[in-house]
């Protein structure tokens, strides 16, 4: 066979259109499996400690409308059994069955860890900006006093004793403003120290927080709306 120029760069557009096509599906599913269902809160009751794992027993509720429903039980531990899962309802409807996956683009909701420790960051970045803020006002003055000063000089240039007085006071206050500045700056070396340190800590909460969870999903049935009380048990490896 015969393959032109033509023919080669023709077959190169299909196999990239090819590609483009597979990445969007492959994303379409990805976030329509972990977008389906409804999440549901539960509470750990009861934990029982095994020399090789333990066993994690969660109890929830939900109102549930007459039809078909998914109830996701979502932020649990990627190292769960499959097999060991079980779900038992009461009240108002009838599970159908019941299903275990990973969810590795779902982030967890911000710890109480990590809020506070946000807090703190924004706090540390006020505090350093504010510094920056007054470090370049004093700057600013220390400018406008040099230029006043020689004006003040040229003005002042037939009168010895004014030009020693105004050369006295424009040495203490810029001497008093450079003293400040270097203060400041000293805070500011700590300021930034502080905010690398807090953003190191925050950083590694969230890193912590985009660990895999894992997920089951329960599908259930009812024939008029109800509470159903849901208990999950399952064993964790």
């Amino acid at each position: 066979m015969n393959y032109t120029h033509e023919n080669l760069q023709k077959k190169y557009y299909i196999m990239i259109n090819k590609l483009i096509l597979s990445a969007l599906i492959l994303t379409t599913f990805f976030q329509k499996g972990f977008a389906s269902g409804t999440p549901i809160n539960s509470d750990i009751k009861e934990v029982t400690v095994f020399l090789h794992g333990a066993q994690v027993t969660r109890q929830a509720q939900f109102s549930l409308t007459a039809g078909t429903s998914e109830l996701v039980f979502e932020g649990l531990s990627n190292d769960i059994d499959e097999n060991s899962i079980e779900v038992k309802g009461s009240g108002s409807g009838v599970i159908m069955s019941v299903n275990y996956r990973i969810n590795y683009i779902r982030l967890k909701q911000k710890s109480s860890d990590e809020k506070h420790l946000q807090g703190m960051l924004d706090s540390a970045k006020l505090k350093l900006e504010g510094i920056q803020n007054e470090i370049a006002s004093l700057t600013q003055q220390l400018d406008l006093m040099a230029a006043n000063y020689k004006l003040g000089v040229n003005e002042k240039s037939n009168f010895i004793e004014d030009i020693d007085d105004w050369a006295d006071l424009y040495k203490k206050r810029t001497t008093d403003i450079r003293n400040k500045i270097s203060r400041l700056r000293i805070a500011e070396r700590d300021a930034v120290s502080n905010m690398k340190n807090v953003q190191e800590q925050v950083d590694a909460t969230q890193a912590a927080n985009k660990v895999p969870s894992g997920e089951v999903i329960v599908k259930v049935s009812a024939a008029n709306s109800g509470v159903v009380y849901f208990t999950l048990r399952y064993f964790v490896q």
